[in-house]
């Protein structure tokens, strides 16, 4: 099954995204281009008493082979940040209070521009200039509503290195030890939330019956998966499916409900990204995402180990496929029988390529792919 990686690291002192994106572009043969990164909800700080979306500055590779990696900001690592280094610097947080307007910043601003200069176009569309109020830089319309704003961002949470890569369908390992093997080789370290997402093609999902039966099944295993995947506990951003959604998924009666129904009805329900495995992206219908993503796995180096993970959760995804066990809603106990018992099952289910299994990168694969 198709899967690409999200790995949350820091980049040493001294260093920033741009400059471990451009050691990354050295191994991939290209350079990277700035690129504004959409954080995944509110911007946590409020102005003049408002919740606002953001955008930040991330960097995107691409080789010639067309394989890409994104070098992004991640709003949840904080705890080794410097927030009391506040020095102006060309990094930035653009907010806008209307996902148009913000989608109106990344079809006519430049990324690469600094914080006085990158809201110039939108102003130059409102006939109006950005105007500077103390630490903001500001676009507000004719009648003085404020349209969007830029501010320089602390000055260390340009060293938040989230590392995105496009989706793969071969060379896992290979994939995964070039680039830990490259961000080492530049002293990036784990930071204390970090996390390790993967991202897998729900494409076999997008049905009522497939949707609510993965539900059923990772709510029914979710203490036993924790087990043998045990979660950083100072990740941020984790928890169960709402009872809500709980029970709308055990109601069978809805397996043969319309798609539109039921994806009404999840959201309704209080669906969200926010919870150890992700369906959301299912329901919001972006062609571009359309995966599962699980996100309980820990950061680490150790590639085995998070190749391991790839192979499991892929397995217990097969399992969903092929499989429909009439499961109350219950939590199984996380106990030694119950956690064999899953692991006998997903032994039935793996179609991973052999290069999860078997490969050994050497150190000659790091020269990139």
């Amino acid at each position: 099954m198709k899967c690409g990686y999200e790995l949350e690291l820091l980049a040493p002192l001294g260093e920033t995204r741009h400059s471990i994106a451009h050691h990354l572009g050295k191994n991939y043969s290209c350079q990277p281009l700035a690129i504004f990164h959409r954080e995944s909800d509110y911007n946590p700080y409020y102005i003049h008493g408002k919740s606002f979306y953001c955008l930040t500055r991330g960097f995107r590779l691409e080789s010639p082979s067309g394989f890409w990696l994104k070098v992004v900001n991640d709003m949840t690592i904080s705890t080794q940040i410097d927030l009391e280094n506040d020095d102006e610097t060309d990094w930035f947080h653009l907010l806008a209070d209307d996902i148009r307007l913000i989608d109106l910043i990344v079809s006519h601003c430049d990324p690469g521009a600094s914080p006085q200069q990158v809201l110039t176009p939108i102003a130059e569309l409102f006939q109006t200039t950005v105007d500077k109020k103390d630490t903001l830089y500001q676009v507000s319309g004719p009648s003085g509503s404020l349209v969007c704003l830029a501010h320089h961002h602390f000055k260390d949470r340009n060293r938040i290195c989230e590392i995105v890569t496009a989706p793969i369908e071969t060379s896992h390992r290979e994939v995964l030890y070039n680039i830990i093997h490259q961000v080492q080789e530049k002293g990036c370290t784990i930071p204390t939330e970090a996390a390790f997402h993967i991202h897998f093609d729900a494409t076999d999902f997008c049905s009522s019956d497939r949707l609510l039966r993965l539900i059923r099944y990772f709510h029914v295993w979710s203490e036993i998966i924790k087990t043998l995947v045990p979660p950083n506990p100072h990740c941020q951003r984790l928890g169960p499916y709402t009872d809500e959604v709980v029970r709308y998924a055990f109601d069978r009666a809805n397996d043969n409900k319309p798609w539109d129904e039921v994806v009404a009805a999840l959201k309704g329900a209080g669906a969200t990204k926010f919870c150890d495995f992700n369906f959301a992206n299912i329901l919001n219908g972006d062609p571009n995402k359309m995966t599962i993503e699980v996100r309980i796995i820990p950061m680490t180096f150790n590639v085995d180990a998070l190749v391991a993970a790839t192979v499991f959760f892929n397995q217990f995804l097969q399992s969903v496929i092929h499989t429909d066990y009439d499961h109350t809603s219950d939590i199984f106990p996380a106990e030694p029988e119950n956690i064999e018992a899953l692991i006998t099952e997903l032994e039935n289910w793996d179609d991973e390529p052999e290069d999860l299994h078997d490969t050994q990168p050497t150190e000659d694969s790091s020269q990139g792919l």
